[in-house]
């Protein structure tokens, strides 16, 4: 932000330094004023706003690179390796695609579980064969080795399913024989056990969230406002060691930086091999179906590939999605305070100078980036800048 900050006159930065949230609205419109003509303004808005000139975006050719790296390890029998390669090549394969980019998304996921198989994480296999299920079918290799994890974790009748299938599939006939061979190995050890369809799915870990609910508030709190710490709550009452004082959903929340690459994006938990990633972009990471349909909501303005959102700084990240869950909630920015209830400017007058300058900055930039998406929904002015 750097070169816009240098776009922003002597005058208009004294006017910031010495600003107050009574006067947001006034040094938002002058800097909107400034910024708006500047072709460098202009330039850098759409590098970052702009789909089409997005670093994030679904591209086949990284997928197919990462693909052919993730099969150099895997033939060297660096499986570790190969599981990381073919992650990647997940994450930038596109899922709205012709018959030649489903099979691509249906061998890279089989690769995945293959990887899997081979270090012994057979239930990460299994799901990683049910997503090339998915994507495509009639993938052999997909039902073959789902079923062969789901023998090795005991889930005989589920094994015979999946060799049945890949069997009945195959056209070769030697490779035939072979899956005939150990179907019929599976199908001997399914009469003499009783099977069990108790596999631990990975989406169905209840939340710290769903926990938290169930147990009741035992404080009664109430909201005040001081000149030296600003908001705050008070309990009314004794507060009890181990009792819940309070429960709230959060209005927003994003990972960090640092843990992008580590963490599920929507539930914050560490990311385990199987990773997944949003079909229409490679940002996110996701520690599994649920937690991707849960993240659409807040990550769909941030969608598409778009540079903002990986270079903005975190908390301009969650100011961002704050301002789009009110949109999406069908709040409206048109009146004189929109999001006036939240209150979040209390402690602006605390801020040191440089520091309004770039909450500034940012405000009228993140606020082109959502009126680029929501359009007429958020008006790019000085009163949605100053809310931002």
């Amino acid at each position: 932000m750097e070169d816009v900050k240098r776009l922003v006159s002597e005058d208009l930065r004294q006017a910031i330094f010495k600003s107050t949230p009574d006067l947001l609205v006034i040094t938002c419109t002058s800097l909107i004023d400034r910024l708006l003509p500047s072709a460098r303004f202009q330039q850098v808005v759409r590098e970052l706003a702009y789909p089409e000139m997005g670093l994030r975006r679904k591209t086949p050719e990284i997928a197919l690179q990462h693909k052919c790296q993730g099969n150099h390890h895997f033939s060297n029998r660096d499986y570790a390796q190969a599981l990381k390669s073919y992650s990647q090549a997940l994450r930038f394969s596109p899922v709205d695609c012709d018959g030649v980019g489903k099979k691509l998304l249906a061998m890279i996921y089989a690769n995945r579980a293959s990887s899997f198989l081979e270090l012994g994480h057979f239930e990460a296999c299994v799901r990683d064969c049910s997503r090339a299920i998915d994507v495509s079918s009639h993938y052999v290799k997909a039902w073959y080795r789902r079923g062969r994890a789901n023998a090795l974790l005991k889930n005989y009748e589920d094994a015979v399913r999946d060799f049945e299938t890949a069997f009945n599939l195959q056209d070769s006939i030697s490779e035939k024989q072979h899956i005939k061979k150990e179907l019929d190995t599976i199908s001997s050890l399914f009469k003499k056990t009783i099977t069990s369809k108790n596999m631990k799915r990975h989406d169905d870990i209840e939340t710290l969230g769903g926990c938290i609910v169930s147990e009741p508030c035992s404080a009664i709190l109430e909201c005040i406002t001081t000149k030296t710490k600003g908001r705050g709550m008070v309990s009314l009452c004794d507060v009890f060691p181990s009792s819940m004082v309070h429960y709230e959903e959060p209005l927003a929340a994003v990972v960090l930086k640092s843990c992008r690459e580590n963490h599920c994006h929507f539930c914050f938990t560490e990311l385990g091999g199987d990773v997944i990633f949003c079909p229409f972009c490679a940002t996110p990471f996701y520690c599994s179906e649920h937690c991707r349909e849960k993240a659409d909501l807040e990550h769909r303005h941030e969608c598409k590939g778009v540079n903002w959102p990986v270079i903005f700084p975190s908390d301009a990240i969650l100011a961002g999605r704050i301002v789009a869950n009110f949109i999406e909630k069908g709040g409206s920015f048109f009146g004189s305070k929109p999001i006036e209830t939240s209150d979040f400017s209390h402690n602006y007058v605390h801020e040191s100078p440089e520091r309004k300058l770039e909450l500034h900055i940012y405000s009228v930039v993140l606020l082109y980036c959502l009126n680029y998406y929501y359009g007429s929904r958020i008006p790019f002015s000085g009163t949605s800048a100053s809310q931002t």
